[in-house]
């Protein structure tokens, strides 16, 4: 008798109904679980300023200071010390200074970041292919973010790079592999922030 009440109960069962519902539990879960992966504090490269792109720091070189930003030409001019026309003709809009003092190879550094908000990729690429040309000295990092390229002096290494409207510099007072090296993190650090 009780396994003729249950066969009675499932029988009543319109065929499909089941299938209907965990498809609709699934939809649901999915859009749920989308809504909770979404971000709530607008980060993305349009909401981006450069002052969240900052590098933290190493042990071996921690940030030296808070940074410097700057919205408008004078302190565009403080930081850039020379130079500060690519930017403003390239649709400047803000910029950041980080600067890190320590140790690279068991011998001291510094090391100076700039990321510059152009506005546009355009401007961006603009003021990547001015500072290139203007220097002249610069190699192509191929690979890297949208462009970029690097240098080696005397003492120092300098890289450049575009990614979306965000343009950096960074440059250590080392030259060595280990110098070389760490500059590359900080650079890397600064993309995938960029990136998400």
């Amino acid at each position: 008798m009780i396994a003729r009440s249950v066969h009675c109960a499932t029988s009543r069962r319109r065929p499909g109904r089941t299938a209907r519902r965990l498809a609709l539990l699934a939809a649901g879960l999915l859009v749920l679980a989308l809504a909770g992966c979404s971000s709530d504090d607008g980060a993305g490269p349009d909401t981006l300023r450069p002052e969240d792109l900052v590098p933290p720091g190493t042990a071996e070189m921690p940030q030296d200071g808070a940074p410097d930003v700057a919205t408008d030409q004078i302190g565009l001019e403080d930081i850039v010390d020379g130079g500060w026309q690519m930017f403003t003709t390239n649709g400047f809009q803000e910029i950041v200074r980080q600067r890190y003092a320590g140790t690279v190879g068991g011998g001291p550094a510094n090391v100076e970041v700039w990321i510059s908000d152009q506005g546009t990729v355009s401007d961006a690429d603009d003021l990547h292919d001015d500072y290139v040309q203007s220097v002249g000295t610069f190699i192509e990092w191929a690979g890297f973010a949208d462009e970029a390229h690097t240098t080696l002096g005397m003492g120092n290494y300098t890289i450049i790079f575009r990614r979306d409207r965000f343009w950096s510099r960074l440059n250590i007072t080392a030259s060595s592999q280990d110098a070389q090296d760490l500059l590359e993190l900080f650079a890397t650090h600064i993309d995938d922030e960029i990136t998400g």
